[in-house]
């Protein structure tokens, strides 16, 4: 905090060492009665400052010269400094204190997934071995895979590291941030290799995961343990604004789509590309705009009521990195994620070719279309699992809350805007560059699908209030989804789009 506070406190002791003065007195304002009964702490911090006051007021034994009675409300003896803004400077730093040591201690502690890392150095020699093709390409594919889950989850436990000091809403609108690593490393490898089918299904499956698969199991999983109450609540703020924000993105890819087919068959490609550019440069300023609206609103909210803090407290772990290990920790992800995205971008056109070299499971669980389907289906069950550990962990702790599901709100909608308000335009932008035809055009079940997912969420949040069979809906409809979007055959709608080189 900036502020600071100057407080006169007079001495509560005489030369003689009596107490002359009360507690109540000694913070009674000048100017109130002797009988003033002064309001207490409502804020932790202002009761951590009122607590240890006290503690050095009476625990140091009393020596020397003292001021007299007389002289026991004497400004020029007995002013006190106290500084709001010092008072738990140390548990606000952000993990600087924290050894080398114990932050790669850490880091080998923080997922019972680090054993997936062994994935790694096995799936880059099995892609630098089937180049000439000696191993099955669907083996390959399936060991990187496996590779890109720890590296989600130790980024994903990097920034929460990072950011443990900040409120609750901030941080799962980072974690959000970073939750979506995944896909938009991988769709910026597909987007230079002009696969643009591959980005738009992944984003549509990105967002069909967090809002249906994630959501609904957080529903259900709260309602299990909750089993003295039938509905658990909401808070307000978190449903109202990232209701409206998820309506909004969602709108944003549905009119493109639509206006791609009213105008079919008179060549719209050079207009749905300029219409994409425009509501792309819209959702972007969209976006910052919303960041700065939780940072504002974080700042005014900064002063929250006692209950809430200690429970922010306890379910809020301190930084277990410094600051130097965190960053590196962040970037190592990042580039073990650039270089295994990479090699699953190219081998995925090699395995959608056919699967007469694919081992036996994965002939049988292949999908007519499995390039689409990997996109809609695979990549973002990757990140789920690679985060789900986080989810589940902090829906425990934050279980007895009072607003136990505000997390859950911020870090699935989250997810969700960012990719329609951020990775998605941003994709546009960098396709413009780069003069490739990359527009907000979707399939148009994917479209349906979307539609159909916000109406139900919308359903359900819209009273602040779920139940397990909300849940249960949330989960069904994501099954019916994704099993039509494994079956489904390719259905490819927009020729500029095969027509990238």
């Amino acid at each position: 905090m900036s502020c600071f506070a100057s407080v006169t406190v007079p001495p509560l002791f005489s030369t003689s060492g009596e107490l002359v003065m009360s507690f109540s007195d000694r913070y009674r304002p000048i100017g109130t009665p002797s009988h003033y009964d002064p309001p207490s702490p409502t804020s932790l911090e202002d009761r951590d400052i009122f607590e240890h006051e006290t503690e050095t007021t009476v625990g140091i034994p009393f020596s020397g010269r003292h001021s007299s009675r007389s002289d026991a409300t004497s400004l020029s003896d007995s002013m006190t400094v106290v500084s709001f803004g010092d008072v738990g400077s140390d548990k606000k730093s952000l993990g600087g204190s924290v050894s080398t040591v114990e932050s790669l201690k850490a880091i080998a502690q923080a997922s019972y997934l680090n054993f997936l890392f062994v994935f790694v150095p096995i799936s880059w020699a099995l892609y630098l071995a089937s180049k000439p093709p000696n191993i099955p390409p669907a083996l390959v594919l399936s060991t990187l895979c496996l590779a890109m889950v720890p590296i989600a989850r130790l980024s994903s436990f990097a920034t929460r590291d990072l950011c443990a000091n900040i409120g609750r809403e901030l941080a799962g609108f980072i974690n959000a941030l970073t939750g979506n690593l995944i896909q938009l490393t991988i769709a910026i490898i597909a987007l230079i290799r002009c696969d643009l089918h591959l980005i738009e299904s992944m984003a549509v499956g990105t967002i069909l995961v967090n809002l249906l698969l994630i959501f609904g199991l957080f529903i259900l999983e709260g309602a299990i343990n909750n089993h003295q109450t039938i509905e658990q609540e909401f808070g307000t703020k978190p449903c109202d604004i990232n209701t409206s924000l998820l309506v909004l993105s969602v709108q944003g890819m549905l009119i493109p789509t639509a206006f791609a087919f009213l105008t079919e068959g008179a060549s719209p490609s050079d207009t749905v590309l300029r219409f994409s550019r425009v509501i792309a440069i819209t959702f972007l300023v969209v976006f910052f705009g919303n960041l700065l609206f939780q940072l504002h609103r974080m700042k005014v909210d900064r002063r929250i009521n006692a209950q809430e803090a200690q429970v922010a407290s306890s379910t809020n772990a301190q930084p277990k990195m410094n600051r130097y290990i965190g960053f590196s920790l962040l970037l190592t992800c990042a580039l073990l994620l650039v270089f295994t995205a990479k090699f699953l971008v190219e081998l995925l056109d090699e395995v959608t070719q056919g699967t007469e070299s694919a081992p036996k499971l994965f002939t049988i669980i292949v999908s007519p279309s499995l390039k689409t389907s990997f996109g809609r289906v695979v990549i973002p069950l990757i990140s789920f699992l690679a985060r789900c550990f986080d989810y589940f962990r902090h829906r425990v702790q934050a279980r007895n809350a009072p607003s136990g599901l505000v997390f859950e709100i911020s870090t699935t909608f989250g997810s969700s805007i960012q990719m329609t308000l951020f990775v998605m335009p941003l994709l546009v932008v960098i396709g413009w560059i780069m003069n490739k035809p990359m527009t907000m055009v979707l399939d148009p079940f994917e479209a349906f699908s979307l539609f159909l997912t916000v109406l139900l969420v919308n359903s359900v949040v819209q009273d602040n209030k779920c139940n397990w069979l909300e849940g249960m809906m949330l989960l069904c409809l994501y099954v019916i989804f994704g099993a039509f979007f494994w079956l489904s055959p390719e259905q490819g709608i927009s020729e500029f789009m095969n027509s990238c080189s």
